[in-house]
């Protein structure tokens, strides 16, 4: 009995089959194929299985559908669609679509819609739409109709209604309602309010608060628990500085009510200004102005400059330079003496620079603040 069966007997099919395995190499269940669909041969449980893996590299092209496009992985090109435009990825380019723009990896590049920009990561680019822009990590430059958001820093956020800045902000905040920054604001503009986490130089609206100001405030209201620059507002309230209700009278029979409020160094001026007559046509409802002091202990010189606006003309005014000192006899009040130098009136469309300086006496009290 023959043992091994001649190679002439062996159908030619089953010697085909066994050269073509003969050529598969098994691949081990880390490695993948460097093409679209990777397959790999793993064993499990005593089988072979085929494993599907998404694509590693990044796919460069330009993508050009009438509605919509959805991309499975990076892309690194140009996406325009009437409708929307998915990046399940990064993506580096640009992207233009009449509805939405979402990338959920990092964009670098620009998104351009007509409603929505969204990126799940970082996104350094430029993110301009009607309605909003959302970046989840940090942001380039947003333009928006309605608000700006982005999760870390943000270089310049311009919208028309709120700019959102979760870190800081680098350049600025511009909106018409309001201004948000989790942490440092270089400058931020808004109509209503603007708000710092940590600190800002520049605030301008009506309300501006941060913990710590470093170069101006121009609003309404101003609040910071430090304060290292000028102040200018109708009250500005710093941590730690009292505000000032003070009156004086001058060698001309004019006595001033005003308060006082701002920084150590740097202060805002809102007063009331009348002479002995005390009617509606002496009184100086617009009287304002700022200065700067330098404190000693309880002494302190300060120079300031106020302008007189009579509420009959706005063309009347006459503008004024004072130097002054205070004493503070304790925590609540003080004596005030100086010397005030009008050096510029206009009266009735007359100008008249010869003016005559004179002296001024009065008081102080002091208003706690936190």
């Amino acid at each position: 009995m023959t043992i091994f069966t001649p190679l002439s007997r062996i159908p030619m099919g089953i010697i085909f089959v066994i050269m073509l395995l003969g050529l598969v190499q098994v691949a081990s269940p880390q490695e993948t194929l460097d093409t679209t669909t990777a397959v790999t041969l793993k064993p499990e449980l005593d089988s072979v299985t085929l494993q599907a893996e998404k694509p590693l590299k990044r796919d460069f092209g330009r993508e050009f559908p009438l509605v919509k496009n959805w991309r499975r992985g990076n892309l690194v090109g140009l996406q325009f669609a009437l409708i929307r435009n998915v990046v399940e990825g990064d993506m580096a380019g640009f992207q233009l679509a009449g509805g939405y723009n979402v990338t959920e990896g990092a964009t670098k590049g620009a998104q351009v819609a007509g409603l929505a920009n969204i990126s799940a990561n970082d996104a350094h680019a430029a993110q301009i739409s009607a309605l909003a822009n959302v970046s989840g990590g940090d942001a380039g430059v947003q333009l928006a109709g309605i608000a700006n958001v982005g999760e870390g820093q943000a270089l310049a956020q311009i919208s028309g209604v709120a700019s959102i800045a979760g870190e800081s902000s680098t350049l600025g905040q511009v909106a018409l309602l309001a201004n948000i920054s989790g942490q440092a604001a270089f400058s931020q503009i808004a109509g209503l309010a603007n708000v710092s986490g940590s600190h800002a130089w520049i605030q301008i609206g009506l309300i501006n608060v941060t913990p710590r100001a470093r170069l101006m405030q121009l609003g309404l209201i101003n609040v910071a628990e430090e304060h290292n620059g000028l102040p200018l507002g109708l009250l500005n309230i710093v941590g730690g500085e009292p505000l000032r209700l003070g009156f004086t009278l001058d060698g001309r029979g004019q006595g001033t009510l005003s308060l006082r409020s701002g920084s150590r160094y740097a202060y805002s001026i809102v007063g009331l200004q009348g002479d002995q007559s005390v009617t509606l046509q002496s009184l100086s409802p617009l009287f304002y102005g700022f200065g700067v002091q330098l404190p000693l202990w309880r002494f302190a010189l300060a120079a300031e400059y106020a302008r007189n606006q009579r509420p009959g003309d706005l063309g009347d005014r006459f503008d004024i330079i004072t130097l002054r000192s205070s004493l503070r006899f304790n925590y609540r009040m003080g004596l005030v003496v100086g010397i005030a130098v009008p050096y510029n009136s206009i009266r009735n469309g007359t100008y008249n620079d010869q003016l005559d300086q004179s002296w001024l006496i009065g008081f102080e009290w002091y208003i706690p603040t936190f």
